[in-house]
Order: C-alpha cells, then structure tokens, then sequence
C-alpha cells in the first residue's frame, strides 16, 4: 500500500490520478465517503500547483478536499502515512 508521490514516470499525470484513485479507495476503506470528484480536484489542485515536490503541502491539500468531519482526521493521517511513505534517504 505504498506508493511516492514524486516518482518520475512518462507519463506522470497518468501515474498521479492512478495513486490518488488507490488512495481514495483506501481512504473509503478506512471510513471516509471520498467521492471520485473529491480525487479528481485534488490531482488537478496537486498538478496545477506543484505540490507534488512538497508532501506536506500534498498532505494539506488532500486533508483538505477529502477530510469533512473531525472524526475523519485520525484515520485519514493513519491512511496518509501507511500509503505515501518518504522515499528511503539514498
């Protein structure tokens, strides 16, 4: 369940949308009623303003577009942090 969010690929968009639709269903797994529209806005706010570079801004904009109760916070960042795991220091 792990993936990264910077990896270089061809064709990085396709690459992106298909981590975040895994994550979404992880995320519902986990209790969350994440719609496809709710993924859809966050590859394109994640595309359109560079926060794939940056985890904790990617981590931000996802709380907020896909977190709608306080209860949904816990297994959110436990969901988060099992799926986009830092890269291992090379």
């Amino acid at each position: 369940m792990e993936a990264a969010l910077g990896q270089p690929t061809g064709a990085r968009g396709h690459h992106l949308l298909a981590n975040i639709l895994i994550f979404g269903r992880h995320l519902r797994r986990a209790g969350l009623e994440v719609t496809a529209g709710h993924l859809a806005l966050l590859a394109e706010t994640a595309s359109r303003h560079g926060l794939l570079s940056d985890r904790g801004a990617f981590r931000d904009a996802a709380r907020a577009l896909l977190v709608h109760r306080q209860a949904q916070i816990v297994p959110f960042e436990r969901t988060f942090d099992l799926f986009f795991r830092p890269e291992a220091a090379s």
